[in-house]
């Protein structure tokens, strides 16, 4: 008689919260991956895990450097494992998620980005409650990126972190969670099975990204100077507007007179400083305009974060502007 077959996953820890212990200096990541999965009471589950530890630091000093270090990572044990825990720290876990949803394209295996709030050391911690759900969800063998926390399932690249202390840290942008745990039970949104979809193009793994790149956040009062300084620096700008998209005539002006004089360098991504509904360039006369030059791409329903990343991706593809707008405009896990 064969025996039930176990899935096997790779944990990949690499500090925050979750792994902190209190320190005269303040919290401070030290636990390794067998410490967190000591305390983790997973063994009821038709599951073996694994663990590696890549990195241990505050999340607040993630780059994009890091990114591509998980990502080899999981390259590399691909073919070993049935699916991939990441711990990470929540400040830049929104960014992380984002990342790897444009490093590792059309996934068939499961890529959980989880941490928690409080240290898995600490009294009424949230931390095993997350990662006893990551690995719960991994075992559902659903391909793609997605965050697990509190709770909710949500794509990788609609993450945004909202609170800093509630458990609750974490909503989807623009689109319901992919699922939710409710009395232990994994209850999927009805229209997630309609949207989702075996993906049939092949594996795909980037380890290069372009980090010239900036945000600027729109401001009453923000010094044009400084703007028209950025577009000589940068390869790629997001601007987070106004509302629908809304973007003053001075900054409009000078993204048109930079554009004539140098026709292949700095993009614009424009996202919504609002969190929902995204941007509509066309509605008002002060983005109306600006929607239309050429080294500008309307953000839709992207978040900062997304934008951020995706450009860094594409950058790092692309040889033109044109072929950079094209991968851009193309939906990446849900994120348009």
């Amino acid at each position: 008689m064969m025996g039930k077959y176990m899935k096997k996953l790779l944990l990949i820890s690499t500090g925050g919260t979750i792994s902190c212990s209190d320190t005269e200096r303040g919290l401070s990541p030290m636990l390794t991956f067998d410490e967190l999965l000591e305390k983790v009471p997973y063994n009821d589950m038709d599951v073996i895990i694994d663990g590696i530890q890549l990195m241990s630091i505050d999340s607040g000093n993630i780059i994009p450097k890091h990114w591509l270090d998980i990502t080899k990572e999981i390259n590399d044990k691909y073919d070993i494992y049935d699916g991939f825990l990441v711990t990470h720290g929540t400040d830049t876990l929104a960014y992380t998620s984002a990342a790897l949803s444009y490093l590792i394209q059309h996934s068939k295996k499961p890529i959980i980005v989880t941490g928690s709030q409080r240290p898995i050391e600490s009294k009424g911690n949230d931390a095993i409650n997350n990662l006893t759900q990551s690995i719960a969800f991994a075992c559902e063998g659903i391909g793609g990126v997605f965050v697990v926390f509190n709770g909710k399932v949500i794509h990788g690249t609609q993450v945004r972190k909202i609170r800093t202390k509630d458990n609750d840290a974490f909503i989807s942008l623009n689109r319901l969670d992919v699922a939710q745990f409710i009395d232990k039970k994994i209850v999927y949104d009805k229209n997630f099975q309609k949207e989702y979809r075996i993906k049939s193009k092949n594996l795909q793994f980037y380890n290069k990204l372009n980090t010239n790149v900036h945000v600027i956040k729109l401001f009453p009062g923000l010094n044009t100077k400084a703007f028209k300084y950025m577009l000589n620096i940068y390869d790629a700008i997001v601007i987070e507007a106004y509302g629908t998209g809304s973007i003053p005539f001075v900054f409009g002006d000078a993204i048109e007179e930079f554009h004539k004089q140098n026709k292949e360098d700095c993009l614009i991504l424009v996202v919504s400083q609002a969190m929902f509904e995204g941007t509509n360039m066309k509605l008002y006369e002060i983005s109306n305009k600006v929607r239309n030059f050429p080294n500008v791409i309307e953000g839709g329903l992207m978040s900062t974060e997304s934008a951020v990343t995706k450009l860094m991706w594409a950058l790092a593809k692309s040889k033109t502007n044109q072929e950079v707008i094209t991968l851009i405009k193309e939906p990446v896990d849900f994120d348009f």
